[in-house]
Parts: C-alpha cells; sequence; structure tokens
C-alpha cells in the first residue's frame, strides 16, 4: 500500500540514533522477535468460550494466565493471578475439580490473594466430592468428569448430572499442604507440582528419592512453562555450587535436556545472560527433541508426561500420544490426561470407549482415579 512521504514522515518512530534514520528522519521498523512456544497463547478464544459455558476452556485460560504471571516480577504477577483465578473459578463452580483444586493451590500459597488455608482446604472437599463420574455420561464415560469431561453432562437417569455436594467441614482438619499440592498435580497443575517439589526438597537432605521426586516435579512444570518452576530445577540442580553458563551449554550440547531446559529459561527471562527469545525458542526445540528421544528410547513415562504436558494445549494429537506412553510406563497421570484428550476429542477423533479404558487403567494404577 503507497504511504505519503509526508504522511510517513509525521506518523514515524523517531527514538534511535540518528546514523539509523531514513532521509526522513524515521527508524526502522523492530524487529519482532517470536515468543518462546510456551509463552505463546495457544487459545486466542478461551476466555470468550469460557463466559459461554465451557469449563475447559476456563481451565485453557487460567492456566495460560498463571504461566504469565511466572514470568513476571513485581505487582503486575499478583493482578495476573486474580486474573488466572477468576478462570479458575468459573470452571469450579460448574463442577470441574481442576478448577477447585487449581485456586485451593492459590490459597495455600498466597498468590494473587492472602493466604487462606482454611478456603483451600474447603476446595479441596468440593473437588473430592467431583468424584470421577460426577457429571458424566452414565455408562462409557467413567471417570472423565473430575478434570476436563464435557460440561452441562447428564447422568445415568438423563436429568442434568448435580453440582459438587457441599463441603464436609468435619473433614478439612485431617487435610494437609502436602494433599493439596499432591492432588492438584495429579490433575494437572504446575503450581501444584512445584509446590509438591519444593515441599520434597525440603525434606531431601539425605534423602535421594525425595530430591529425585523434586527434581521431577519442578522439570515437569518448567517444561510446561512454569518460570518459577525453572528457577527452582537450576536451584536444586546447583545444590552442590552454582554452575557457570557455559558450564550449562557445555552440557546441553552433550544432550543433558535438563541443561538445555534451564538455559532456555535463563534467555526467556534474561537470568544471568541477556534476554534472548531466540536462542530460548532455539534452545527449546532441542529440549523437545531430547526429551522426545528418551521418551521413546528410554520409554521414560515421567519424561513422556513432562513433554505431554508441553504440548496439552498447543499440539493435543501429540499430547495424547505421549500421554498414553507415560500411560504404559506406569503412570496414572497419564492414562488421565490421555483419557481427558480422547472425551474432549480436541485434535483426535472423539473416543468415549477408549477414554473409558485409560480411566480404567488410571484408576487401577491410583485409586485418586477411581469412582
Amino acid at each position: 500500500m503507497y504511504v505519503a512521504p509526508w504522511a510517513h514522515a509525521q506518523s514515524c518512530n523517531r527514538d534511535c540514533p540518528r546514523p539509523f534514520q531514513d532521509v526522513y528522519g524515521c527508524c526502522p521498523p523492530a524487529k519482532v522477535v517470536p515468543a518462546p512456544a510456551y509463552a505463546q497463547k495457544n487459545e486466542p478464544d478461551d476466555p470468550k468460550a469460557c463466559g459461554s459455558g465451557d469449563r475447559d476452556a476456563c481451565i485453557r485460560a487460567g492456566t495460560e494466565l498463571e504461566s504469565r504471571a511466572s514470568r513476571i516480577d513485581g505487582p503486575l504477577r499478583n493482578t495476573i493471578y486474580q486474573q488466572a483465578m477468576a478462570f479458575y473459578t468459573k470452571a469450579c463452580e460448574k463442577g470441574h475439580s481442576l478448577g477447585c483444586m487449581s485456586v485451593a493451590v492459590m490459597f495455600e500459597r498466597g498468590m494473587g490473594v492472602a493466604p487462606d488455608p482454611a478456603k483451600a482446604r474447603e476446595l479441596f472437599v468440593r473437588a473430592m466430592s467431583s468424584r470421577p463420574g460426577a457429571g458424566s455420561a452414565g455408562g462409557g464415560t467413567r471417570g472423565l468428569g473430575r478434570s476436563g469431561g464435557r460440561g452441562g453432562s447428564k447422568g445415568a437417569s438423563g436429568s442434568p448430572a448435580a453440582g459438587p455436594a457441599a463441603p464436609d467441614v468435619s473433614a478439612q482438619s485431617s487435610i494437609d499442604q502436602r494433599s493439596i499440592f499432591e492432588k492438584a498435580c495429579k490433575l494437572g497443575n504446575m503450581s501444584g507440582c512445584a509446590s509438591l517439589a519444593m515441599t520434597s526438597e525440603s525434606s531431601s537432605k539425605g534423602n535421594e528419592a525425595a530430591r529425585a521426586l523434586a527434581l521431577a516435579l519442578f522439570r515437569r512444570a518448567c517444561t510446561a512453562g512454569h518460570m518459577d518452576a525453572c528457577k527452582s530445577l537450576a536451584r536444586l540442580m546447583e545444590a552442590d555450587g552454582e554452575r557457570s553458563v557455559t558450564r550449562y551449554e557445555m552440557e546441553c550440547d552433550r544432550g543433558e535436556a535438563d541443561s538445555c531446559l534451564v538455559l532456555a529459561s535463563f534467555f526467556a527471562a534474561g537470568t544471568r545472560v541477556p534476554r534472548d527469545e531466540a536462542r530460548a525458542s532455539e534452545l527449546e526445540r532441542r529440549v523437545e527433541t531430547l526429551y522426545s528421544e528418551t521418551c521413546e528410547e528410554a520409554k521414560n513415562g515421567e519424561i513422556c508426561l513432562s513433554l505431554a504436558k508441553r504440548y496439552e494445549t498447543r499440539k493435543p494429537a501429540r499430547a495424547a500420544t505421549l500421554f498414553r506412553k507415560a500411560c504404559d510406563a506406569k503412570s496414572a497421570v497419564g492414562c488421565h490426561g490421555a483419557a481427558q484428550i480422547y472425551t474432549q476429542g480436541k485434535g483426535v477423533p472423539k473416543d468415549t470407549e477408549l477414554a473409558k479404558r485409560l480411566m480404567d487403567k488410571a484408576c487401577s494404577l491410583d485409586g485418586d482415579f477411581c469412582e
């Protein structure tokens, strides 16, 4: 489109050194560097769809905002956490247990709100009342109403399914902080995984099993784009002394995926190195390649699960494959994640029979996923 020189000169940006200005005194257009894959908004219509009653869209919108908040410091961080909480709350009100547990974690940790352990426990009980099967169609989708099943479903009698039962106050006194984080992490909330990792890390001195669990959970949350978890992963990897960026680069070049992951977070956030999102994206692609190889060749269920969480909204068909590989490696969370995707038919053909078999297997591996 033709732009008259006088119009160009009146509207252009002049905030650059004179040697870079053109004959009209205008600066060249700024170079746009694509955001890292985890920072790209995957579902632009989610807020609108959430308002129309799609509780899964509410979860996706809340997850995107929560991930965004983890990459920001200052007062804006709390504002974005509050926006995420609003979406999670809508999902919880529609009987989505992941929505309830996501809000519970935020109240437990004081993310965007004042800490309120009592409220967190009330939400935990409410999520537990949304047992697998609540709100799902009779015969064929057992367990799919728990976190991400179809909204507005009916019970076996054909009448609308009841919402979550009223919280049992008497049960709240026995709920500890670890139970809240563990439940939230199992359902797919990455702040829950990161919080559970911190709880494990605090008891990991001399306990290799606890340290390994913390490392795996921080990795899972970091891979999904939770920047605080990336920082914690680096801290845990540096327990014996701070590593230089050069060392991370050498380890990454040797094919150590965790080092590539931490290095990518450094470049994305501008930590220890100048911010370089193009370099961060390049490293993230290497992470995906290395994790994929480990998942395929070593049949490492935790790595498959971490990679699946990364793709869950961006490439659901790929995520479904990875969740099933994690399921094959006896990960109940992997079976559950795959079941949700096949129930929703997002990126894959809807298959409630396959979803039921996956949920049955999740139940056999972990009673938390049973009716």
